[in-house]
Parts: C-alpha cells; structure tokens; sequence
C-alpha cells in the first residue's frame, strides 16, 4: 500500500496555507454577501460534502500504471450546457479539457473509483515525483481505459495557486475545464479539503474550500483565475469568508469535529471556489479506503450546521476580475430570472435551460 500524505498540501508560503491576518479588512458587501447565504435555503449554515460531492484522493509509486487519458468533451452535451459556448472554438490546437501537463499520462490505481455524482472529481498523488493530478468527470471504459473531461497536474509542494496569465487565451463564455482546471474557478481540487488524518489529529491548518449557490456573474479573485457565475451583484469566486475569530466556540455545543473545523475557519477561512445547490465544505471522499475508519464515523455533514451565516463574514479580496464563462441554468436560478439574464445580453438570446447555442 502507498504511503498516504499527511501533511497540509502545498508549500507554508502557498495562499492556502497562510492565516488570515487579524488586521484585515472586511469587504465593503460582506452584509450582502452573508445576506444572499441565508437566501439559499432553510438552513442556518455549512453543509459538509462528506458522502457525495467529493473529491477521493489516491496514492500512486513507480508500479502503478500510467494511462493516457481520453477526451470525452462531446459527454458535455448533457452537461449543463458547458460545451455549447466552446463548440466554435473547438479546432486542432484547443487542448479539450486536458491540460499539456496532463497530457503524457495519468497514474490511477487498480483502486481509484471517482464521486459518484455528476461531477465525478478524483486526484491522483504521486508522492516520488511530488506531483498532483486532479480529474473532472472523468470513467473507465469497458476497455480498462480512462476518458476524462478536464485533468491538468501540479506540484504537490507548490503554491496551489495557477498562473492567472496561462489562461488568458480562455474565451470569456467558455468554462476553465476545457483547459484543465476541474474547479470551475480553476483552482486545484484538493486545496481547500477536509482531510481524514486531519479530523483524526484534531486540527485543520489551513483554508478550506467551499461552494454557494450565490456565485457572482462572471467575477472573480485571487486565488481563483475563472468562474461559472450566474448571478449578477453575487459573490465572487476565489473570494475568502471567515468565522468571527471572537466567537466562543465553547458555547456552540458542537462535536469535536465541528470544532475542529469552526476553529480552522475562524484562523485561515474558506474560499468561494464552485457553484452548488446551497452553501457546502468539501471532504476526502473515502469510497474505497477500507483500511481506515469511515469519515463519516468521525465527521458528518452537519457538525457545522449550527453555527449561523450571521456569525461569518467575508474578507475584501484583491482587484475583482470581470471575466467567466456564461450563466447555465442552476437550480437556484427561476427561469425567468434566466430570460432577464438573456435580456442582458449575459446569455445567448437563442440559449434554453436544457440546450444553449452559442451566437
């Protein structure tokens, strides 16, 4: 069995790593943004992503087999509409999905199963090479091979932080997977992550990551270098929301996961890195790991749940960029407030909720 990565990722000078400063300042709509989270839904709080939704993280060395990778970009027709915006631009030299550093191959274990959901996220950690590979919508074929949807590599000590200028060729109504990122707001998918051995340890000494259904119409910040937002006057992604720090934890009543978690976002926060139905963390997905206790044993989706949007609030990024794919049909989104975004000209006057064309 490989040797699992216990530490936090990336390297102590990496964005992810570093605690938010006590004199920073609040963004300006810190109130709005925290009154659009208490819009999404009956729920007070976070969600933990711990059973759906996640991203498995796998263990590879010199014996485990490297597969090219397919691309599957024509599967996107029955994926929200993401493709119709990159058809045109579909020509020999468009990397479709996977990125030059994922092109020589990926090494999965006979073990690797992705998230079972529509997203189907799974990364790869080669720990001699101290390489990452992260994958988006990605299956085994019937023949034993892999076809994939987006897949780029990275280094395990680096800054988890993409170069916003290795983007600049991306087509502002196109999504960022077609040029590898598997996070829509092209981060990579294992910043941010809730760690098994770290609930174990009993701390979480780094940012997390979370999604909204709030996402900001095309705008974006550090560390994120796209976006799928739908909503104009939403939330940035790549924007960070923090737990007061002057919050007694002691008083809350949460488990001892909870805790761990509440204390993490009080000292590094979460960064905005997706669209969701509602407002969620993300956690190791452990679908295959028997040698370890579950998770979900030790963590559960509503350890946070408690602890109410009012009490967060959101730190005031570097310069917002206006720039992004265009708005799908999500489901926090009526459909005439979609027809009012084709008003606006943010959506293709001859786009539907269920099949769009580019014009």
């Amino acid at each position: 069995m490989t040797k699992e990565y216990k530490k936090r990722f990336f390297n102590d000078e990496s964005f992810w790593n570093q605690p938010i400063s006590a004199n920073a300042d609040l963004s300006e709509k810190s109130n709005d943004y925290i009154q659009l989270l208490k819009e999404i839904g009956e729920d007070p709080g976070f969600h933990i992503n711990v059973n759906s939704w996640t991203i498995p993280v796998y263990y590879a060395d010199e014996k485990t087999p490297v597969y090219k990778l397919s691309p599957k970009i024509m599967d996107c027709y029955l994926s929200q509409g993401h493709l119709i915006a990159s058809e045109p631009y579909l020509n020999d030299e468009h990397p479709k999905g996977i990125h030059k550093s994922a092109s020589d191959g990926v090494p999965i274990p006979h073990e690797a199963e992705p998230d079972g959901e529509h997203d189907a996220h799974m990364t790869v950690i080669d720990l001699e090479k101290k390489k990452c590979y992260d994958m988006w919508q990605i299956g085994k074929q019937k023949d034993g091979s892999w076809a994939t949807n987006a897949a780029i590599a990275y280094d395990l000590d680096g800054s988890g932080v993409y170069d916003i200028n290795d983007f600049s060729h991306v087509h502002n109504d196109e999504s960022i997977h077609y040029y590898g990122p598997c996070r829509a707001s092209g981060v990579p998918i294992i910043a941010g992550l809730i760690m098994h051995h770290e609930i174990e340890a009993g701390k979480i000494e780094h940012k997390l990551a979370f999604a909204c259904q709030q996402v900001g119409l095309q705008k974006f910040a550090y560390p994120a270098v796209w976006t799928d937002g739908w909503r104009p006057n939403g939330i940035p992604e790549g924007i960070t929301i923090q737990l007061d720090p002057k919050l007694d934890l002691e008083k809350l009543n949460l488990s001892t996961s909870g805790k761990i978690i509440a204390k993490a976002l009080q000292t590094y926060g979460a960064v905005l890195i997706d669209y969701c139905g509602g407002c969620t963390f993300y956690a190791e997905g452990l679908f295959d790991k028997n040698d370890k206790r579950k998770l979900d044993n030790i963590l559960t989706e509503v350890d946070v749940k408690k602890i109410g949007f009012e009490n967060y609030r959101f730190i005031k990024p570097e310069r917002v960029i206006h720039k992004g794919s265009h708005p799908i049909y999500h489901n926090g989104m009526s459909l005439k407030y979609y027809d009012y975004l084709k008003e606006l000209k943010h959506v293709p006057q001859s786009a539907s909720p269920l099949k769009r064309i580019h014009d």
